[in-house]
C-alpha cells in the first residue's frame, strides 16, 4: 500500500469505504487499487499488482502474501531476507534488511514515461486521409455531410509537407549545349540494340556510339550482350 497516486498504473477508485487496520486500531481508507513498476537492483523493471492506494498512510507497505502471490518467494534471515524468481530458477531480484519489526526492500518506483507523443491535426489528418484535397473542397464535403465521422474544421492554414513537395517546380534539363565548351571524345553518348532480324550475318544486337562534339556515331555488331565490355 502506498500514499502516492501517481506511482500507480491501471488505478481503478473504489467507494465501498473498505479500511485498513494498523497499530493502535487506527483505520485507514483505501482509495482504489492498481499497478506500480518498481526498479530492480539490476536496473529491470517488474510490476506489483493489486496495490491499494491509502493517501492517509505515510509509509511504503507490502505484504508477504502480495509478493507471494506474483510468483515470487521470500526467504527470511535473522536480519535480512531475499525475493527471488520462481520462474527464473529461483534466481533474487531484490533484498531487503530488517529495520525494527518491518523489512525495507532496496527498489524504488519506475516513473511513468511516454516513448513518443504527438498532437494529431484534425485538418492535415483528414486531408491526408482524402488523398491531400484542398482544404475549400474539404470544408464543402463537411458543409454537405458526404463524409461520416468528419470533424468540425476550423484552421485553414494547414502546412503539408508532402503538398509542399510536389508543388516545388524544376526547371527541364537544357536540350541545346554549347559544343564549342567541348572537346572529342569528352562526352559520349552509347546504347545497345538488339532485335536486329539477323540481317546482318547471325548479329542479334549492335552497340552505338555517338561523339557529341563531332556527332561522329560508331556501330559495333555483336552476337551476345556479354560481350559488350
Amino acid at each position: 500500500m502506498t500514499c502516492n497516486r501517481h506511482w500507480f498504473e491501471n488505478f481503478k477508485e473504489t467507494n465501498n469505504g473498505s479500511s485498513i487496520y494498523l497499530r493502535h486500531d487506527r483505520g485507514y481508507q483505501i482509495k482504489g487499487y492498481g499497478n506500480i513498476p518498481v526498479i530492480l537492483p539490476d536496473s529491470t523493471i517488474r510490476h506489483i499488482q493489486n496495490v491499494m492506494h491509502v493517501p492517509r498512510i505515510k509509509k511504503i507497505l507490502v505484504f508477504v502474501s502480495t509478493i507471494r502471490g506474483q510468483n515470487l518467494k521470500v526467504e527470511f534471515f535473522k536480519t535480512y531476507c531475499f525475493i527471488k524468481d520462481m520462474l527464473d530458477h529461483m534466481k533474487p531480484i531484490a533484498s531487503s534488511i530488517q529495520v525494527g519489526g518491518l523489512y525495507k526492500l532496496n527498489v524504488k518506483s519506475a516513473p511513468c514515461q511516454a516513448l513518443t507523443s504527438s498532437v494529431r491535426n484534425e485538418e492535415n489528418f483528414w486531408r491526408q486521409r482524402l488523398g491531400h484535397i484542398k482544404f475549400h473542397d474539404l470544408l464543402l464535403l463537411q458543409k454537405r455531410g458526404m463524409v461520416n465521422g468528419l470533424p468540425v474544421l476550423k484552421n485553414s492554414h494547414v502546412n503539408c509537407e508532402s503538398c509542399s513537395l510536389g508543388k516545388i517546380h524544376r526547371d527541364d534539363f537544357p536540350s541545346n549545349l554549347d559544343r564549342k565548351k567541348r572537346a572529342i571524345l569528352e562526352l559520349v553518348h552509347t546504347d545497345i540494340w538488339d532485335d536486329v532480324d539477323k540481317l546482318i550475318k547471325r548479329c542479334l544486337l549492335f552497340f552505338l556510339f555517338v561523339d557529341a562534339f563531332m556527332i561522329f556515331t560508331w556501330v559495333y555488331f555483336n552476337i551476345h550482350k556479354s560481350h559488350t565490355f
